[in-house]
Formats: structure tokens, sequence, C-alpha cells
């Protein structure tokens, strides 16, 4: 009968102010806490509408709370509640709100050292993971990992739960080697810990399968997948979440190594937990929605591909807006189902529409970035535009080449070496690319010299570039030399420049670097870029002038980079003297 009560009031109540005491309020904001979660347990209403009503219920006794005067450390465990609430249902916007509330409330309460304060910090750091803002993600979580280790200990299940997770940040922004190292660490504690039949233990097997999943080793993936499987059906039982995501890891492990029955079985099961468990409109369902996306495309199903994958696309946007690599990926996922359908241009937008999402979240010298390059190059390949597939198999090669180097990223330079080598194969030239360079550098009114090394110099807008190509090849690789330095006596000066190089290079295809000149005692600025350069491309003047553009733009972002940087030590330097 409370809980009928409860809900009463609930529902017809319009006016906040309550003529109770403090006391009594707050009695009731507690009761509303409990109402919200024994609503989550009520089986018999759909799980979509127990998360809804279970979130007005917590909005409820948060404006009953701010409407009386209560104050955040008389229900801490309010904002507590509802933060975790927020966040396991999905509803990562709202969650952030209220997480940012708990921290100052808890450094308020117990200060910035404290474990209750770091778990409100690993908190928000989840949630800034999920919305794709992967600095803000790291810095909670490493401030979290700090007062644990310096509190708790290294050996502890929360410190092993923060290495975990901010692996899990690392690893959602292509880094695979810090991912690794830390969430091998987490593992390597549990195990320590915990006996063999613990969650903890299974989540850290579960990540190292989402690791050699996201790094091409799919017996791997399918091998951890499956250990953590057992432990959480043997934990947990068969309809718990973590045993829906288990679930889908080894079917997809399975499709990745080409069992599409056992793949569409193990990932059907993980759907009917996820329906269940959290709803129909819950992201990580969508994300299980994608998987089957693929696997019914394995089967040549087009339209239930298409199906899943759509739904899957309109669940991140409402989830993430644009922004966000699940959207992105939902993006890549229909543009392959329309290629498939016969609707190339739309597979293209689509495509580039991923491509440009990645390219914002992550910038330009990023494994995931280089992979939709791949992918938007193998496209192109099957639409028999060699030309167009060429470009983009180049692009993904020089990121690849940038990227910290490992097992992962040496095969990726391997793969997209081959698959250039067969083009250039392929491809019969009717004028080499040197030539063609010639040609064009004449025709856009360039001027052009060739010394005895045979390399080609020529200016262009007033900057001084130097070119290198053959005939035997398709690209160009073309030298900005010298447009700027910085004396090496100013220290200051080249931190910053190194600083603006790191930011243009992220930002930009054109790569910026500095070379030391001892006799002249200065860090001297330089820019290069390799580009195909043949026949079939379309509008090859401007397409040239497009790429020599490219140069004058990491002039621009050095240039503004350095400037923002002066300005903010400039007023660093300001309010140190104020406060002096």
């Amino acid at each position: 009968m409370a809980s009928t009560k409860i809900i009463t009031i609930f529902a017809v109540s319009k006016n906040l102010n309550f003529m109770g005491s403090k006391k009594d309020i707050i009695k009731q904001i507690e009761a509303l806490q409990s109402e919200a979660k024994n609503m989550m347990n009520e089986t018999a209403i759909p799980v979509d509408k127990r998360i809804q009503k279970a979130a007005d219920i917590y909005k409820y006794a948060e404006r009953m709370a701010d409407g009386n005067g209560v104050e955040d450390k008389e229900i801490e465990s309010l904002w507590s509640d509802s933060s975790k609430f927020f966040y396991d249902y999905g509803m990562y916007k709202e969650a952030l709100a209220r997480y940012t509330r708990l921290i100052e409330l808890c450094e308020s309460l117990y200060g910035q050292e404290d474990p209750i304060t770091a778990m409100a910090y690993h908190g928000i750091g989840d949630v800034y993971r999920n919305l794709c803002n992967f600095s803000s993600a790291i810095d909670y979580q490493t401030k979290a990992l700090e007062i644990q280790k310096n509190v708790l200990g290294e050996k502890h299940l929360a410190t092993a739960e923060t290495y975990n997770d901010l692996g899990l940040v690392y690893l959602f922004q292509g880094d695979y080697n810090h991912a690794s190292e830390y969430i091998l660490k987490a593992k390597a504690i549990r195990e320590e810990l915990v006996d063999d039949n613990h969650p903890d233990l299974a989540e850290s097997y579960a990540n190292v399968g989402l690791i050699s999943s996201q790094t091409d080793d799919p017996a791997d993936a399918l091998e951890n997948y499956q250990k953590a499987l057992e432990i959480y059906e043997r934990a947990l039982g068969s309809e718990d979440r973590k045993t829906g995501l288990a679930y889908h890891g080894v079917g997809f492990s399975y499709f990745h190594l080409g069992d599409i029955s056992k793949a569409l079985d193990y990932c059907s099961k993980a759907i009917a937990i996820y329906e269940n468990a959290i709803g129909s409109k819950h992201p990580e369902t969508a994300v299980i929605y994608l998987g089957m996306g693929y696997i019914y495309d394995g089967m040549d199903d087009l339209s239930k591909s298409m199906e899943y994958f759509t739904k899957s696309n309109e669940i991140f946007v409402k989830a993430f807006g644009e922004e966000s690599i699940y959207t992105a990926a939902s993006y890549t996922a229909i543009g392959w189902t329309k290629y498939r359908m016969g609707e190339y241009q739309e597979a293209l937008e689509l495509s580039e529409k991923s491509l440009n999402i990645n390219e914002k979240l992550f910038g330009f010298i990023n494994p995931n970035t280089a992979e939709v390059y791949m992918g938007m190059g193998a496209l192109y390949r099957l639409l028999a535009d060699n030309v167009k597939a060429y470009e983009y198999y180049i692009n993904a090669l020089e990121i690849f080449k940038k990227c910290p180097s490992s097992d992962f990223i040496n095969k990726k330079i391997e793969e997209m070496e081959t698959e250039i080598k067969a083009l250039e194969e392929k491809e019969e030239e009717t004028i080499g690319s040197r030539d063609l360079l010639l040609e064009t550098l004449t025709k856009i009114g360039c001027q052009y010299e060739i010394d005895s090394e045979d390399n080609i110099s020529f200016a262009y807008q007033g900057e001084i570039f130097i070119a290198t190509a053959t005939n035997g090849n398709f690209y160009v690789h073309l030298w900005d030399l010298y447009w700027s330095h910085v004396e090496l006596y100013d220290v200051d000066g080249l931190s910053r420049l190194k600083q603006a190089i790191n930011y243009a290079n992220v930002n930009c295809a054109t790569m910026t670097v500095y070379t030391i000149d001892e006799e002249g005692k200065t860090a001297d600025v330089h820019c290069k870029s390799s580009f195909p350069f043949v026949p079939q491309m379309p509008e090859i003047e401007a397409y040239l002038r497009n790429e020599l553009a490219g140069f004058f733009n990491a002039h621009r972002l050095v240039e503004s980079e350095m400037a923002k940087l002066r300005e903010q030590e400039l007023s660093s330097s300001d309010e140190e003297g104020r406060g002096n």
C-alpha cells in the first residue's frame, strides 16, 4: 500500500512546497528513493515503462528537495542514487548534471582526497566516456585513481575498477597500448583479490576480449568472452545485462570467425537479455542491434540488416547526438547496406558523415579515423573508382604510420601497403605523376626549376615549395621549407612551438615538423604532404591548389595555437601578479 500511496502523491501533486517539517520532507524523499528502486523490480510492468516511471520519481524527489530548502548534505543518498540510476539506464546527459552536483557535495563533505569523492569522480568519468568527452573522462578517472591508490592502496577492488575503466577510455580513443596496460593491470589485481567466480574477474576477461576484438584477433576475443560468460552465468544468472554483454561478445567473435549460425544464436540471446533487463531504448541495447545487423548482412538478409542498423542509429542519435562514435558507427553500417542495395550515392554520403564525426572526435592522426579512411577506400574500390580508392588508402596508410606502434598498427600498415601496391600494379597511366605535376604547375601559373638531384622547386602565393615525383609511382611528395623559426634560447617559445605543431598535426592532413639548426641556433619549421596525383582525378588543377592550400592551413593552425598558448601564459602570469 505504501507504494501506491507514494505514486498517487507523485501523480497528483502540483505544489512542491509541503507543510510538514524538514524532517518529514526528508523522510518523504527517502520514501520516493525506495519507491524508485522498487519500481525497477516490478517485473509485471514493461521495462521501458519501469525506467521512465523510476526516472520521473527521482526527478520529483529532486524537485521536492529543491523546492523546500533541503540541503544536499541532508540527502546525499538521493544524488548518489539518481546519478547512478540515470547512468545505468543510458540517460548520460541527465546523469552528467547529477554527478556534477554529487561531486560538489562530496568535495564539501569529505574533501577532495576521500574515497567517497573518488567514487563520484569515477562515476562522472564513466559518463564522459560514453559522451565521447575523452579528455574529461581521463581527467576524472585519473583523479579517482590517485586518491584510491593513496588511501586504499594499489591492491584494492575500487582501484582495480578505476584502472579498468580508465583503460576503456583509451580503448574508445583507439589507444590500444594504454588500454591494454590499464585493463591488464586491473585484471592482475582482481586475480589476486577475488576467486574465480567473481563478476569483477569476468569483467576483466570481457574487456580483454574487447581489446582483442578491436585489434582483429577474434580467436583470442572468443576465448576471453567465453570465460567471462561462464563466470557471469554462475555469479549473476542468465538474465543479467552483464551476462547479455558476454553473450554478444561470444556471438560477434563467432561472426568474425565465419560461424554465422552460432553468431546469430548468441547475439539473439544477448538481445533478449538486454531488452528484458534495460529496455529496447538503451544505447547498450543499440550496440547489440548494430552487431545483429552485421550478422544479418552476413546472411544476405539486407532488409533485416537495415532494420537493425536503422534502429541502432535512432537510439544513438537520441542519446548522444551527431558527435558520437556510436552514431558514426551506425552511419558506416547503414552506408554499407546502402551500397549492398545499389544505392551508391547515399552509401558514400553516409560514409563521409561517419568520417567527419571521427575526425572531429579524434583528430586526423588516430587509428579510428584511419580505419574509416580504409573503409572508404574499400567502398570506392568496390565502385571501381580506383583513383578515389587510392587516395583514401594513402590517407589511411599515412595515419597508421603516425600512430604509436603496435602489432595491430603494423598489421594495418602491411594491409594498406598491399592494397596500394595492388592498385598501382592494376592502374595503367597515360602520363606519369611527375610529368603530370609539371604540366599542372604550368597550368596554374607556377614556374618551376629542376635541380641536379631532380627535385622540382616552384613558388606559390609567395611560398617556396620543393616536390619529388616519379612517373613510375602514383603520388607526389611536397615540402614547404623553412617558413618559420624559434630561437633555441627561447625555451618557452620552443615549448609553445612543439605544442602548436602537435595540435596542427592532429587537425590537419599536411604534416608539420621542426628541425634544429645548430649553426644558426634556431628551430626551423617545415611542412610536408604526400598525395596521389594521376590523370583520372577530376579537376586536377583545383586538386593541386587544394593540396597547396593545406600548407597554408597548417601555417595558420601553428601560428594561431602559438598565439593562444602565449595569451594563456600571459593571463596566468597576470593572475599570479594580482594574487601577490
